[in-house]
């Protein structure tokens, strides 16, 4: 799976605290990572609130990281965006079968729907302000993404595959998934048809508009 490099994220997480005027160990941004895992928008979250909780000292501790910090499932919302954005179709329904063989609860089941729906908001939108109104991709990006510093590796990694994802899509085809992700959201919280079967569908469909295998 094509998630952050480990040196990528040690390094994002320095710089964030840094710039928060904080320090920090080796052992407690390992704790940090295996704590929260690689979404940087939870990430970002927990260093907030490392932050407040560390006062006035300068050093946040392995132990703050086990006081403050939210363990997380196996599943998280960044492993998703990846897949769709630059993985494969086996990827995406990988990670979502692992995140159903958790047995999550409802609110669980449309927090996962909900980071897809996101996600794919978030091209349509993009295609729009990129087309329609002619701002670079670089700009479009860096409003979606502010947690990422331009210059780092990970910025420049996740922009490529950001806009090789947006030159796959036609606008017109973007605006079709987003109505398909309206009426799966209304299926979802109005019948007992199976989640999995709905979002794995869902998955399908987008890889064969995105990968262009449509018969």
């Amino acid at each position: 799976m094509k998630t952050p490099r480990q040196p990528e994220l040690v390094a994002w997480v320095y710089e964030q605290l840094k710039k928060r005027g904080k320090k920090t160990s080796p052992q407690a941004v390992s704790r940090l990572l295996e704590a929260v895992g690689p979404d940087l928008l939870l990430l970002e979250q927990e260093l907030e609130k490392l932050s407040l909780y560390s006062g006035p000292r300068q050093v946040v501790t392995e132990e703050d990281v086990l006081t403050v910090c939210t363990w997380q499932k196996t599943y998280d919302r960044f492993a998703i965006e990846e897949a769709m954005e630059s993985g494969s179709l086996e990827e995406a329904l990988s990670v979502t079968t692992r995140f159903l063989s958790e047995q999550p609860d409802v609110s669980e089941i449309i927090s996962y729907f909900t980071s897809i729906s996101r996600y794919v908001l978030s091209l349509a939108q993009a295609k729009f302000e990129v087309d329609q109104k002619k701002m670079p991709v670089k700009e479009v990006f860096k409003k979606l993404k502010p947690q990422l510093s331009e210059g780092w590796s990970l910025f420049d990694r996740k922009l490529e595959a950001f806009a090789a994802c947006l030159r796959a899509f036609s606008q017109k085809e973007l605006d079709s998934l987003v109505r398909e992700l309206g009426r799966i959201d209304l299926k979802l919280k109005s019948t007992d048809l199976e989640a999995g079967i709905l979002i794995e569908a869902f998955l399908v469909r987008f890889f064969q508009l995105r990968d262009k295998k449509i018969d």
